[in-house]
């Protein structure tokens, strides 16, 4: 199964393990984070 998993990097640290237990489950999986360029003009 394919599966895009789009997060913010204050969760990293709770979806990795999670992303690693679907991979090592056969799922492959993306992994999208949102990152504020800081730039707002």
């Amino acid at each position: 199964m394919k599966i895009i998993y789009y997060s913010s990097p204050f969760f990293a640290d709770c979806d990795f393990p999670l992303i690693g237990e679907l991979q090592r489950m056969g799922h492959d999986v993306r992994y999208y984070i949102s990152i504020a360029s800081g730039n707002s003009r």
